[in-house]
């Protein structure tokens, strides 16, 4: 007689004595290392977000208190309510006049004698040529004007006459008279017999001439 076989059937519920039971995944250790993994991660990119953040604001505000910052002037003073009070006339100065200016030194009186040196020291220069000394000598001469030698001098000086001139004069005196070398027209120009003229004189003279 032939039978069907049939398995053995396991009872509901039951895990088969065959079939190994399964573990869940979120049994697994390696799944709970990624998940740690991913929180660590998610935490360190919030607090680094945060911590930006914090410090983008910080900022923020310094930047905008120091922009919007007030300026403060200071304040104009109030007007014076006081009325200053003008100040008091000035007392008159007096101011003295300058002194007189000194008076003129007195013109010095001329003599009668120097009156008649001067007149005759002009006739002298009229009629011939003379150094200053040879006036004097010729006005004060017992054989000559017989002045004192004070009232010579003044007249001398007095004629303002240009003894340089007078010097070229007499040197064409002497040429006219007598032949004379250089050296010899300035001795007898300069002599004390002759016409007493000054060396610088002379030698004016004789370069005038020509010698």
């Amino acid at each position: 007689m032939s039978t069907n076989w049939q398995p053995p059937t396991t009872p509901a519920g039951q895990p088969s004595a065959q079939q190994p039971v399964k573990k869940s995944f979120y049994k697994k250790w390696w799944f709970w290392l990624i998940v740690a993994v991913i929180v660590i991660a998610a935490a360190s990119s919030s607090n680094a977000a945060k911590e930006e953040e914090t410090s983008s604001n910080d900022a923020a505000p310094s930047s905008s208190s120091q922009s919007q910052e007030p300026t403060t002037e200071a304040p104009s003073p109030a007007p014076s309510s006081s009325v200053t009070p003008p100040p008091p006339p000035a007392a008159p100065t007096t101011t003295q006049a300058p002194p007189p200016p000194p008076p003129a030194p007195p013109k010095p009186t001329v003599s009668r004698g120097q009156e008649q040196a001067l007149r005759q020291a002009e006739d002298y220069l009229d009629f011939s040529a003379f150094s200053r000394q040879g006036l004097i000598d010729q006005l004060s001469s017992p054989y000559g004007g017989q002045f004192s030698v004070a009232d010579a001098t003044y007249a001398a000086d007095a004629t303002g006459a240009d003894w340089m001139a007078e010097a070229v004069e007499a040197a064409e005196d002497y040429l006219e008279f007598s032949s004379f070398s250089r050296q010899g027209l300035i001795d007898q120009l300069t002599s004390q017999y002759g016409s007493q003229f000054t060396r610088a004189e002379a030698e004016y003279a004789v370069d005038s001439v020509g010698l």
